[in-house]
């Protein structure tokens, strides 16, 4: 698998993350270790899991960090990779209630690197957005818990594009690290829509 610099990063890449949202539940602990297996011995290296991963199972809430977390204490190989993980997202009962506030984004970012057992993010997403926060207050925000050593970098996930280029413009302004990246979900909906 080729590899590739991430821009505004020092990181090396692989071109193909490996999403780990039901390891650790739906997908039990031996499988989800043969995939993490195959992935690695194919030249992969960033593994992505977020907060609210497997909330939606029964007994699944934190399931795959708390996986991921025990399967890098027992492989011993976190330098080798690039983790990945989201907070900020609604709680699945009110999706209408956003959580983009300071002290519950760095509630969740504290409970994920617990439950990974690592002190530092190498890439850390806002899962959702709140448009009634001011991007200056969400910017400030990631450069903040960057300064802290709990995130190396930071992406937006589920954003609108114009949102995403206004945190973008108030990141250069205020002379903080660039966001690196936002995943963003395109439906056949909307593209049929348009």
């Amino acid at each position: 698998m080729k590899t590739r610099p991430i821009p505004h990063t020092n990181l090396e890449a692989s071109e193909l993350c490996l999403g780990t949202a039901e390891f650790g539940s739906a997908v039990d602990d031996s499988v989800s270790e043969e995939i993490i297996k195959t992935y690695l011995d194919a030249g992969g290296n960033v593994l992505d899991t977020a907060e609210i991963y497997a909330a939606w199972l029964p007994d699944g809430e934190h399931r795959s960090e708390i996986f991921l977390g025990s399967w890098l204490r027992k492989n011993k190989n976190r330098d080798q990779l690039i983790i990945s993980t989201k907070g900020a997202h609604p709680r699945l009962s009110s999706m209408d209630k956003p959580r983009m506030s300071k002290a519950v984004v760095e509630s969740d970012l504290n409970s994920s690197l617990k439950r990974l057992g690592i002190d530092c993010a190498d890439i850390y997403w806002l899962h959702r957005d709140d448009p009634s926060t001011p991007v200056e207050e969400i910017v400030s925000m990631l450069e903040d818990f960057r300064k802290a050593g709990k995130i190396r970098y930071s992406g937006l996930s589920n954003w609108t594009q114009e949102r995403a280029e206004a945190a973008r413009k108030t990141g250069e302004k205020l002379g903080a690290q660039p966001i690196i990246g936002v995943q963003n979900q395109w439906s056949l909906a909307k593209a049929d829509a348009s």
